[in-house]
């Protein structure tokens, strides 16, 4: 998984993919905005127990930072 969520991010820099499809850094910032919101949105609505959602909540989080942060090393690079 971690090799997964390391070429997303390098598939959207000139590193990988075809070096017509580079996204600029802020709209891959935008996009993990937004998917965090909607992964929030999604765990709100499940109805889950509150203990349960919260965890569920935060290892989603720290996922989100992970695939963040690999993102933005190939950022670092291009």
């Amino acid at each position: 998984m971690a090799q997964y969520l390391d070429m997303v991010g390098r598939i959207h820099t000139e590193q990988a993919g075809s070096p017509n499809v580079v996204v600029p850094l802020v709209q891959m910032n935008a996009l993990m905005g937004f998917v965090a919101d909607a992964l929030t949105a999604t765990i709100f609505g499940l109805g889950l127990p509150r203990d349960v959602e919260q965890t569920t909540l935060r290892a989603f989080q720290k996922l989100l930072w992970i695939q963040n942060d690999l993102i933005n090393r190939h950022y670092a690079r291009a």
